[in-house]
């Protein structure tokens, strides 16, 4: 909601914004606002559906982030007029690294349903293997046992694939 009201603001800037404005911000202002809209839905979606945090959301937050630090080094030194456009741009940048740092945070499973600790992991957990973190600092303090390890993702879970290999063992699939 913060991230709306932020590109709201700032596509109201750009319209006020008489010495600097051209059709390209104007249109790109706009275009982020949609985005921002878009963004909300996915999130919503994904929090209410999804038990692993969202790939496409990561992916998107990540490229956004990096385009909005060029901007906003862009327009700190262009300065003048667009200082206003240049702070609010850099408060949305906040608030999607905020978003992203959130959207990284493992997922807690519903009751019930065990995941592992890679599936509640995000995009960027996963990818520098920081989720394993945990297990490294309990086999550092003590003798790792079957217990202390994580579950498995369910694909790999033994009495599932154990029934599956046994049914198609017995009908001669």
């Amino acid at each position: 909601m913060v991230l709306f009201a932020v590109n709201t603001a700032n596509l109201a800037l750009w319209n006020l914004s008489s010495s600097s404005r051209t059709p390209v911000a104007v249109a790109a202002s706009a275009l982020s606002l949609a985005a921002v809209v878009a963004m909300v839905s996915l999130v919503y979606a994904e929090h209410r559906y999804s038990d692993s945090p969202s790939l496409l959301l990561s992916i998107y937050l990540t490229i956004s982030i990096l385009l909005d630090i060029a901007l906003v080094r862009s327009l700190f030194l262009r300065g003048g007029p667009l200082m206003a456009i240049a702070a609010l741009t850099s408060a949305a940048l906040a608030v999607k690294v905020l978003l992203l740092v959130l959207e990284e945070a493992p997922k807690h499973a519903p009751a019930g349903f065990e995941a592992s600790t890679e599936q509640s992991s995000g995009l960027w957990n996963r990818t520098v293997f920081w989720w394993l973190n945990t297990t490294f600092k309990k086999g550092f303090r003590s003798f790792l046992t079957v217990n202390d390890l994580s579950a498995l993702d369910y694909h790999l879970d033994s009495p599932r694939l154990t029934s599956s290999l046994e049914h198609k063992w017995n009908t001669g699939m």
